[in-house]
């Protein structure tokens, strides 16, 4: 049965069908070449040097840069709006956004008030809004939107933190490629921004840059470092005076040297607050501020402390990882002078369960989440001093990233299914009752009438690699189906949840496929481990892997098969079109990264170094090197390519799609466009983002009303890099095996 959401996506799609017939193909005008000189900048690594033709493509604010990315833009807008697929691909996703309703995130209850983060696409960008102290979203309103605080309409909201009595919301707002972030207080009763601004706020760390003192009157922020040598720093601020005035709490002189970002932390409003600083190696230190008083450093890097917390009953909590790869809990119940938090209590011992992350969210509970040893996601609940309650219900194979406590004694917390949308359960602890929180439009489409399977491929070094498979029931599985397939494989990030976009697709009769890939959440740390810094290569052999057992076990076509990427997926989509040219007919990657040897200047740069490694140390240059897309490139057959900026986040600087956009338009001999779309980060970006992605897919892969498009003639500039094509290389052997049963 079709329902109605259904039956008017039907209508919009009634052109854009999987049989639709395919005719030859008429030649194309040869594109305007773009003005793309080369200008050799080269530098040397441990002794290696490596010439970059295109480095002053970098720098944004250049007019020669500017105009040549209009011309970019120009060229792919030619391209795409000619598409006969392209109007009821945006009419079908418009009323497809339009029924989706609030995508609420990052659920914070404070005061009166539960605020989250709302990326309804009917905003110009994802908003903060305040629900009721019970979160009932039928009350809810608007306060904090990223078009207001810079009406620009260049920025995002990068992350919020409401003060202790939720009369007040700091909002971290970034713009793509920007070095630094701001910082805006907004009164939430107005909703009115406040007067102070605080500039130099380190991006991609969001709410964990702020945090509130007790009587919300003042706050402290991380400023990002200046010099590399000292590190950031730690200021305290008092509403309503000049940032000159702000006083320093936390700098290189008090310990963080060496210190590549800083987070803070005071969620249940107490009188001291945590700075934890985490070196580029991954080794976090912990500090305990007070106002008017010297920092207290309560755990060192060696400690091997990874999160440390002030809990609502003033005790100190931290999840060690001495003598205890899984993680134990650790509790210090006062801080006194001199205290060291890995002397503290062991409150919840270590287990065969690798544990994530935890919480004491109030008065009486404390949670614990972590991956079991089959790999499913779990959490437990213990009491404040360790004893074990029971276990959070969460569905088969959902994984939990959210808990808020409200008001009135109830917990919301959230389950993400794939490839469900995540929904928000409502826990009340004096009954154990458990039931929907209602904060899933009812409107919004689901995907009921999908199926899946799961298939499996072996990686270079024989790891089995799953991928699953989503289509329509009603689709017929011939294996000609345009398909699809996804890959993340960096930052732990766990199942991926399918929107609007995979919608759209499984609606036009293709299929969606989602690989698992070491480096991505899905199999515990161990697995996200074998995906980090030295053994990148793992991913992007798994992701090889991956897209060749689809085509091997009679899934999919080459010629109908794509290979899409987000930020999340880093170098992996660049480093398939260098390292498997042929594996797949076209690519499409958002935000993603391809010049891994500076990844050191961009907005998300310490969280990147952490997860691929850092080029000041030799044997991580030899690794990222080895498969760095950009500096891989030479003349050959590649297949489709798109590239687009602009992401929800802005946390990529766009000069990786620059530089690779360029040189693979100078390289590629294949005929196969490369296109580079240029945006800026919004939802009503996002949406016309996603339909020409859409677009260029569905033209690539040959759906529709129209044949494949004629591809534009090369514009063959040489490329100039000191680089021969590259070759996939082994990763090195790992050490031994952490004791946790959660490995894969």
């Amino acid at each position: 049965m079709i329902r109605p959401v259904r039956a008017a996506m039907a209508a919009a799609l009634a052109i854009l069908s999987v049989n639709a017939p395919v005719s030859a193909q008429t030649p194309s005008a040869e594109p305007v070449a773009i003005y793309s000189p080369i200008r050799p900048v080269s530098e040397t690594f441990h002794g290696v040097t490596v010439t970059d033709s295109y480095r002053w493509l970098e720098y944004a604010d250049e007019v020669a840069v500017r105009n040549w990315a209009e011309a970019q833009n120009q060229r792919t807008r030619d391209a795409l709006d000619a598409s006969r697929n392209r109007a009821s691909i945006k009419a079908a996703l418009v009323r497809l956004s339009a029924v989706s309703g609030p995508a609420y995130s990052e659920l914070t209850a404070a005061g009166a008030h539960v605020f989250a983060l709302d990326g309804d696409p009917s905003h110009a960008g994802p908003v903060v809004v305040a629900l009721n102290a019970a979160a009932d979203p039928g009350g809810r309103r608007v306060v904090a939107d990223p078009a207001v605080l810079d009406p620009s309409g260049a920025s995002v909201i990068n992350g919020f933190v409401p003060s202790p009595d939720g009369q007040r919301l700091a909002v971290v707002l970034s713009k793509t490629g920007d070095a630094g972030a701001v910082l805006r207080i907004v009164d939430v009763a107005s909703g009115r921004p406040l007067a102070d601004t605080l500039p130099g706020l380190e991006p991609g760390v969001g709410g964990g840059a702020v945090a509130w003192s007790r009587d919300g009157l003042s706050l402290w922020y991380v400023r990002a470092a200046m010099d590399a040598a000292k590190g950031p720093e730690v200021y305290l601020h008092r509403l309503g005076t000049p940032p000159s005035a702000d006083t320093a709490a936390l700098s290189g002189a008090e310990g963080l040297q060496g210190a590549a970002r800083v987070r803070l932390d005071n969620s249940h409003g107490r009188t001291a607050i945590v700075a934890s600083a985490q070196r580029a190696d991954g080794a976090w230190s912990h500090f305990v501020l007070r106002p008017g008083k010297p920092a207290q450093r309560v755990a060192g890097y060696d400690d091997q402390i990874d999160l440390a917390v002030i809990g609502p009953d003033d005790g100190l909590y931290g999840l060690s990882r001495a003598a205890a790869p899984t993680g134990k809990i650790l509790k210090l119940s006062r801080v006194r002078p001199g205290a060291r938090l890995a002397d503290g209590s062991v409150i919840t011992p270590a287990s065969a369960a690798m544990i994530e992350t935890f919480a004491p969210i109030d008065a009486r509970h404390l949670v614990v989440r972590d991956t079991a040893e089959t790999g499913a996601s779990q959490v437990r609940v213990f009491d404040l001093d360790g004893r074990g309650l029971f276990k959070l219900s969460l569905p088969d194979g959902a994984v939990n990233t959210e808990i808020a406590p409200l008001a009135n004694g109830e917990v919301l917390y959230d389950a993400t299914t794939t490839p469900q949308v995540r929904r928000y359960l409502r826990w009340t602890p004096a009954t154990g009752a458990v039931r929907d929180a209602g904060l899933t439009a009812p409107g919004a489409f689901n995907f009921d009438d999908v199926a899946q399977i799961s298939v499996q491929g072996a990686s270079r070094d024989g790891t089995k690699v799953s991928v699953t498979l989503y289509r329509r029931r009603d689709v017929k599985p011939d294996g000609n189906l345009p398909t699809l397939l996804y890959g993340a494989g960096s930052y732990g990030r766990g199942p991926h949840a399918l929107g609007a976009f995979e919608r759209l697709w499984l609606d036009a009769g293709g299929v969606y496929a989602v690989a698992s890939l070491r480096g991505d959440g899905g199999h515990g740390e161990r697995w996200r481990f074998l995906g980090q810094g030295l053994y990148k290569q793992n991913t992007l052999d798994d992701f090889a892997a991956a897209a060749q057992a689809l085509i091997d076990g009679g899934y999919a076509r080459r010629e109908r098969l794509a290979l899409v990427g987000d930020a999340n997926s880093g170098p992996l989509i660049g480093a398939m079109v260098i390292q498997h040219p042929g594996l797949a007919r076209a690519v499409v990657s958002t935000d993603g990264l391809f010049d891994m040897l500076h990844l050191g200047y961009g907005p998300n740069h310490v969280a990147d170094i952490a997860e691929f490694g850092a080029t000041s140390d030799p044997t991580a240059f030899r690794a990222l090197d080895s498969y760095s897309p950009y500096h891989h490139v030479s003349p050959g057959a590649y297949p489709a390519v798109m590239l687009a900026t602009g992401g929800d986040q802005g946390w990529v600087d766009p000069k990786h799609s620059r530089k690779f956009a360029v040189i693979l338009q100078a390289a590629s001999n294949s005929g196969l466009p490369v296109m580079l779309r240029n945006g800026v980060p919004g939802a009503s970006d996002q949406l016309e983002r996603q339909v020409d992605e859409l677009t260029f897919l569905a033209d690539q892969l040959r759906i529709g009303a129209g044949p494949a498009p004629a591809a534009p003639t090369p514009i063959h500039f040489p490329p100039r890099h000191h680089r021969k094509p590259a070759k996939a290389k082994t990763a090195p052997a790992p050490p031994a095996p952490k004791p946790s049963k959660s490995s894969h």
